[in-house]
């Protein structure tokens, strides 16, 4: 993916693993999966850790992924 501001792909990966982290720590999940609002694949999410941080990956055409 070939993005014309790569500061902006960063930033809204950032926001979706958080919002995703978000409700994961709300509900008590440690594992989850979302519809990816970037592509419409889907976001798989994964808390691990006694400081509760998220890996965070998209298996549709965006390919966006993040570990914290």
């Amino acid at each position: 993916m070939a993005d014309a501001d790569p500061m902006a792909s960063i930033r809204s990966t950032m926001r979706d693993a958080g919002k995703l982290k978000q409700q994961m720590l709300k509900r008590g999940l440690k594992e989850a999966k979302s519809l990816c609002p970037e592509c419409g694949g889907t976001l798989w999410g994964s808390i691990a850790g006694p400081r509760n941080h998220i890996w965070f990956k998209c298996d549709g055409p965006c390919k966006r992924s993040m570990m914290e």
